[in-house]
């Protein structure tokens, strides 16, 4: 700077008082400001965190306004402040602008470095707060996501449910018609019922156990004429349940035919654990049957084919067995009291037979 214009600078005094004057207005106006925002504030208005920035934002923005009020002062009267022995006050010489000069660059080059390590030093904290609130942001995204996925478990459960509701609905009301069916004078209408049922027995295991029950109490209803055959739609009940799925977690589900009229009756399918107790199973024909531990205790089967069948642990005990044809395997078979004399077996099968005194078996 030319020596000469610090000292003509100097001279107008009007100058720095203004610049002095006005660092004031402005200092009194941010004051009233803050003063104002912070009256202004609530709890609502923001949590801890949110105050505890405005307060530094409020103590820096004194701090600025200080330390400009100090540099301008410094800047007007530092140099006779520290140097006021060697510098006149009046008819300034250029000797005297080259310290004032010199002073005043110097408090430039100060004031420099301090805005410098105060950008710096906000630059940081800048970057710690991006930091803090991207890591904010990251923990209410998974807080988010989290309840989302909730939302979604719950939605889908709930979806469930209805849909379970729906099904369960729809086949109560098959059932029920189902049984109207079963219930009518048509032959036609009771066919269609019984395939409605066996429908309803593989599309829900909760109706399982009911229709089977349904079916077996069906064929054990007293026939009017029961000298004759099986009816057809006997014959169709007989035929759906030996093709029963299996009931999960339990296998077969036991049939129970005990005094059921099934003269005639025709079966190829599966038929384990069925209970025949004192039915009239004359001249059936139960062939290929799959039916390990069936239960014939006084059953009438006479003229009765059971061959190519499979009846492990039959009971045979005190059946009715004229002109019957025995099923070629039947291990452990029980025949307790039975008249064999005029039955059809292959004679080697006699040695795995379970029999007592009263079992009577044809003369050698």
């Amino acid at each position: 700077m030319d020596p000469a214009f610090a000292v003509d600078w100097t001279q107008t005094r009007h100058l720095p008082a203004a610049g002095l004057v006005l660092a004031a207005l402005v200092l009194v106006g941010v004051i009233w400001s803050i003063l104002r925002d912070r009256g202004k504030a609530t709890p609502e208005a923001g949590d801890e965190r949110q105050q505890q920035d405005r307060r530094q934002t409020q103590r820096a923005a004194l701090g600025g306004i200080a330390g400009s009020a100090v540099f301008v002062l410094l800047f007007w009267q530092g140099p006779w402040w520290f140097d006021g022995l060697h510098i006149r006050k009046v008819d300034l010489q250029p000797a005297d602008g080259v310290v004032i000069t010199g002073f005043r660059t110097g408090l430039v080059a100060l004031a420099a470095g301090l805005i410098a390590g105060a950008t710096l030093y906000y630059t940081h904290k800048k970057h710690q707060l991006e930091q803090q609130q991207f890591q904010h942001a990251q923990q209410q995204f998974a807080e988010n996501q989290k309840q989302f996925e909730t939302t979604l478990r719950e939605t889908q459960a709930r979806d469930e449910r209805q849909a379970e509701l729906t099904r369960e609905g729809q086949v109560t009301g098959r059932y029920v018609e189902a049984i109207k069916l079963l219930a009518s004078k048509s032959l036609a209408e009771r066919l269609g019922g019984i395939y409605a049922l066996e429908r309803i027995m593989g599309d829900s295991q909760k109706d399982y156990i009911t229709v089977v029950s349904v079916l077996t109490a069906y064929l054990r209803e007293p026939v009017d004429y029961p000298e004759k055959d099986i009816s057809s739609d006997r014959q169709a009940a007989f035929t759906v349940l030996g093709r029963r799925p299996e009931y999960v977690g339990r296998g077969y589900y036991e049939l129970d035919f005990q005094g059921a009229h099934l003269k005639g009756v025709f079966g190829n399918g599966n038929y384990e654990r069925a209970n025949f107790t004192r039915a009239d199973l004359t001249d059936a024909r139960l062939i290929d049957c799959h039916a390990p531990r069936i239960n014939f205790v006084e059953a009438k089967l006479d003229g009765a084919s059971l061959m190519n069948s499979s009846m492990p642990d039959a009971d045979f005990s005190r059946a009715s067995l004229n002109g019957t044809e025995l099923p070629g395997h039947a291990p452990r078979a029980r025949y307790f009291g039975t008249d064999l004399t005029k039955s059809t077996y292959f004679p080697g099968m006699v040695d795995d037979w379970q029999m007592d005194e009263d079992t009577r078996l044809p003369e050698a």
